[in-house]
């Protein structure tokens, strides 16, 4: 693999780093995911989600309380429900909706709710 022997490969280190830099830019351009789904070349939405996403009627009461601005503690209270339960409840919700944080689970469950 040497220049000039036909291989094609110069033996530059610079020139495969930049090939390589120039196909993770093209590769990184074609598909850009989100928390819901990815945009491909053309800019189209894809979501991740074919099923609806069915919420037990304990996950229901606690976005409700969410959405009202209530605090964990006062979730605690009013349900009433432990800590460990309640964070687990928060946590089964924020994985169907693929949400990272409270703000974006109620924005999903605002638009998607029936």
């Amino acid at each position: 693999m040497a220049p000039g022997d036909g291989s094609g490969l110069s033996g530059s280190t610079e020139n495969v780093e930049e090939a390589f830099l120039a196909t993770l830019r093209y590769a990184s351009s074609l598909s850009q995911p989100t928390s819901h789904g990815s945009v491909n070349e053309f800019g189209d939405f894809t979501s991740l989600r074919s099923a609806p996403i069915i919420l037990s009627r304990r996950e229901e009461e606690i976005l409700e309380l969410l959405s009202r601005g209530f605090l964990h503690k006062e979730i605690e209270e009013l349900a009433p429900i432990g800590h460990a339960v309640l964070k687990k409840l928060i946590g089964r919700i924020y994985r169907k909706f693929g949400s990272h944080n409270r703000t974006e689970a109620l924005n999903y469950w605002r638009a998607h709710r029936k």
